[in-house]
């Protein structure tokens, strides 16, 4: 019952980009979050962290996932 088709909707809000910070581990890479709508629609690693250095682990390339989820 939870699952239903993909519906595509072409919003006209432009995205922002909002710098956060991964909360997998305790490392605290940047995560680079762009919103629309104020949803979550997708992610880059922070490529000015020295931490990361412009990279994700496979737990912070998840991190929208879980964010977003219930």
């Amino acid at each position: 019952p939870n699952v239903r088709p993909a519906e595509a909707i072409v919003s006209g809000a432009a995205a922002e980009i909002k710098k956060t910070v991964c909360t997998h581990c305790s490392v605290g890479c940047t995560v680079m979050a762009e919103v629309q709508n104020g949803v979550w629609t997708g992610q880059e690693p922070g490529w000015d962290s020295p931490i990361n250095l412009g990279a994700h682990c496979a737990k912070g390339a998840s991190v929208r996932e879980t964010a977003s989820g219930e």
